[in-house]
């Protein structure tokens, strides 16, 4: 993959992503899931291109950032479209890079990650409360916590969430569902219960989803592979062109 722009790695604490220095801009968020076995993959990259185009279109004066966490699968698939289209990227990661790499299948991918890593900013998220790096390395549900806590972190800086999802609800802790769920519901169940959901965005004004139906291998799901949606109010409103309005801040 030709990776372009070259830029300085900086680690940065999480409440400092979006700087106020930087312009106004459009931040995209990415959950996806990481089996695409079943999907055209070169479809679903021209699917991508063309959403990003679009806002680029619809936009010409907002510069795009990215907030993608560079999982194997559609996370690495929408950068890599997203560097050919010269978009910025910003690499939150759920856990220390040396925990987030065991997830990884080979070593040609941890290399990957690595070099996208040295070439964008980056941000590791803390270690949820209650848990270790001790236990986030053996127990599966601590885990899924750092995952589900990086899901809230992207919705809740982005002011659009691409998804790239199958549309089946899972009860899988950070999983594509249940950010979606969250992003759509101010809550992720198991993670972060209604009454306690913090409201990092005003009047929920950025519920926005974009979703691409990605299906998974063991998951057959009834809509058509690759159809594409928006998403906004508890899911209640779906629209083939972005509903306003949007919001965009500044970075």
């Amino acid at each position: 993959m030709a990776i372009t722009p070259t830029k300085k790695k900086a680690y940065a604490k999480p409440g400092a992503i979006l700087s106020p220095a930087d312009c106004v801009c459009i931040t995209v968020g990415v959950t996806a899931h990481r089996d695409l076995a079943t999907v055209d993959k070169d479809l679903l990259r021209q699917k991508v291109r063309e959403f990003f185009m679009q806002l680029q279109n619809d936009f010409p004066k907002l510069p795009i950032k990215l907030l993608n966490a560079l999982a194997e699968g559609g996370d690495r698939l929408v950068a890599e479209v997203a560097i050919e289209l010269g978009i910025e990227l910003i690499i939150p990661l759920p856990m220390p890079c040396a925990e987030y790499e065991k997830d990884f299948t080979s070593e040609a991918s941890r290399a990957e990650f690595r070099e996208l890593c040295n070439r964008y900013d980056v941000t590791e998220l803390p270690i949820v409360e209650g848990s270790t790096l001790e236990t986030i390395a053996q127990n599966p549900e601590a885990r899924g916590r750092q995952y589900a806590q990086l899901g809230v972190f992207i919705s809740s800086h982005s002011q659009i969430l691409l998804a790239l999802w199958d549309g089946k609800w899972s009860e899988k802790l950070g999983g594509a569902a249940s950010v979606v769920h969250f992003r759509l519901n101010d809550y992720m169940p198991g993670y972060m219960e209604p009454e306690v959901t913090a409201q990092l965005l005003a009047d929920n004004e950025n519920d926005l989803v974009y979703h691409i139906v990605c299906p998974r291998a063991d998951r057959p799901t009834s809509a058509q592979p690759l159809s594409t949606v928006w998403l906004s109010d508890q899911g209640e409103q779906r629209s083939e062109s972005m509903p306003p309005p949007i919001l965009f801040r500044a970075g």
